[in-house]
């Protein structure tokens, strides 16, 4: 935190957060620590726009990303990034979130409808 202010980082005035799904290789506790900073961090009307997704992570074709990702830390807690209540966890920490699944934002572009409940949480700083 002291490095983004010490290079000139303005945390009074509002930002825009982008998780581009590196929260969900992150373990809970490293990605709820992020968000927490960055809550911190965050002006009244900074945005933070948060991933939501849901990857069945048994499938053979994933098993050599699980162990990259792990780091050979196969045993520990499983649990990643900030969760399915994401946007109630946002909330509570004075976010005002919404959802828009990945279906409504490329509908414009006419590709196939999938999962609805993959998208994106806007949370923005109340």
């Amino acid at each position: 935190m002291l490095a983004l202010i010490g290079r000139g980082f303005q945390p009074d005035v509002p930002t825009h957060w982008v998780d581009e799904g590196v929260l969900g290789y992150l373990s809970r506790a490293d990605a709820l620590w992020l968000a927490e900073t960055l809550t911190e961090l965050s002006a009244p009307a900074s945005r933070f726009d948060v991933v939501r997704f849901a990857v069945d992570e048994n499938p053979a074709q994933y098993s050599e990303l699980r162990r990259l990702v792990r780091a050979g830390h196969e045993g520990e807690d499983r649990l990643a990034g900030l969760g399915p209540d994401a946007a109630v966890w946002l909330a509570d920490r004075g976010w005002h979130t919404t959802f828009r699944s990945r279906s409504e934002l490329v509908a414009p572009l006419d590709r196939p409808v999938d999962n609805p409940g993959v998208g994106l949480i806007i949370a923005v700083r109340a």
